[in-house]
């Protein structure tokens, strides 16, 4: 799970850097980096505690069984996030406003393992899959995460108006 971790994190860093290079160097906007940062780190030493995922050596095809799973798993636990009894943990996040790349994992410790990795890796637990579509596969969740929080849409609009 290290390797999985330092590669969610060096996604995200440079999905950041490419997606967010006219993007205004705000202060809001680099707080979110660290905070990001911080939980990515936070992550990296308890990923030594999770066991590895399983690999299969001919099933190329878990891809968008992972990213359907995911999303429930994500619409879920972020729909619990909104509810008064854990919107605290939620609010960190909606407080970017406006919304930046590095805004996409900048929440609170519990809400980062839980709304964020746990729906993107419980998936690959249920469906095993081969090494190289995991791989693709963080890339890709990661990668989408960050692109959601800098363009003008869905996700930014609901940041901007859908608080507890």
């Amino acid at each position: 799970m290290l390797y999985y971790s330092l590669l969610g994190m060096a996604t995200y860093v440079l999905s950041c850097l490419y997606l967010g290079k006219n993007e205004k160097n705000t202060p809001q906007k680099r707080r979110a980096f660290l905070n990001s940062i911080y939980n990515f780190m936070i992550l990296i030493v308890i990923s030594v505690f999770i066991p590895p995922f399983p690999i299969s050596k001919f099933n190329f095809i878990p891809f968008f069984s992972w990213l359907f799973l995911s999303e429930i798993f994500f619409t879920v636990s972020h729909r619990l996030f909104h509810t008064k009894y854990l919107y605290r943990y939620h609010k960190q996040h909606h407080l970017n406003n406006p919304s930046y790349t590095t805004s996409s994992f900048d929440a609170a410790v519990p809400e980062f393992l839980i709304g964020n990795i746990a729906t993107a890796i419980i998936p690959i637990y249920i469906i095993p899959g081969t090494f190289i579509m995991q791989v693709i596969y963080i890339i890709f969740v990661v990668y989408n995460v960050v692109l959601s929080h800098c363009q003008e849409g869905a996700h930014t609009i609901h940041h901007k108006t859908h608080n507890y």
